[in-house]
């Protein structure tokens, strides 16, 4: 438990690289690649490559990440989970309403 506390802190700093996010959301479970997801400084290519796992928790997060291109939306929005489609076709409606 001390070292998933640990992590969070981690994945809490605003001074998190990028590499770093990347590692942890290669290395450990479920939980701390949807925390690492909803960080700023993760990289888009990380959010692409969490986009292809089957953790519908990293899904929310990358879904909810300002930096996660529109194509990796529209890839979520045709997962087969159906919190991941939904959440994903909700933040393609809403960005197709400010682009109007």
């Amino acid at each position: 438990m001390e070292a998933i506390i640990a992590l969070l802190k981690v994945i809490q700093d605003s001074n998190t690289s990028a590499e770093v996010l990347a590692e942890l959301a290669q290395s450990y479970g479920y939980f701390i690649q949807a925390e690492a997801a909803e960080h700023p400084n993760i990289s888009v290519n990380t959010l692409e490559e969490l986009a292809l796992s089957d953790n519908s928790l990293a899904h929310i997060a990358i879904i909810k990440n300002p930096k996660t291109p529109k194509k990796t939306l529209e890839k979520l929005a045709n997962h087969q989970n159906f919190m991941t489609r939904i959440y994903a076709e909700q933040k393609l409606n809403e960005q197709n309403k400010k682009t109007l």
